[in-house]
């Protein structure tokens, strides 16, 4: 996923311990319609489910508009959240999703945080703060780096 959501091999990658991460998730958010898992790669995607039509009039009043989303939500939030092609199988992704409305969430991941990854083409002037920033926290650094297509991570030095 470098090349599709760290700019190229030149951004980051934030390393968290799951259940650490989902304690502080539920801790700060407590919503009902908060989802956490992975995700789910099949051929078709998200083409096999129910979430493909949308077929409830009370979307098309101002009354009920929001029920019947929220509704629809719970009701398909897996293939709505946690379904892609196969495409992208190579991700492993895991998902949070926060049904925040027009509220803004904040999550204080605190001790979740464990490592940070920097891409292979992270920018060298900007190594040693990565390194002090990570070293302050009792954090693991370390770097990718891609030998005959497969990647490894190499440990930073503090």
């Amino acid at each position: 996923m470098w090349e599709q959501y760290a700019d190229v091999h030149r951004g980051a990658c934030l390393l968290f311990d799951r259940s650490a991460l989902e304690h502080a998730i539920r801790d700060a958010w407590s919503h009902e319609r908060t989802y956490l898992g992975n995700v789910t790669y099949t051929r078709e995607g998200i083409a096999t489910t129910a979430v493909r039509t949308l077929i409830d009039q009370r979307i098309f009043d101002g009354r009920t508009l929001a029920q019947g989303v929220a509704e629809y939500v719970e009701q398909h939030h897996d293939g709505l959240f946690f379904l892609k092609s196969d495409d992208f199988a190579t991700e492993y992704e895991y998902r949070v999703v926060l049904a925040a409305g027009d509220d803004d969430a904040y999550i204080a991941y605190r001790e979740a945080l464990i490592g940070v990854v920097l891409g292979e083409r992270f920018p060298a002037w900007q190594r040693s703060a990565a390194s002090a920033a990570c070293s302050a926290r009792g954090i693991k650094l370390g770097r990718m780096h891609w030998e005959h297509g497969r990647p490894y991570v190499l440990q930073v030095s503090s």
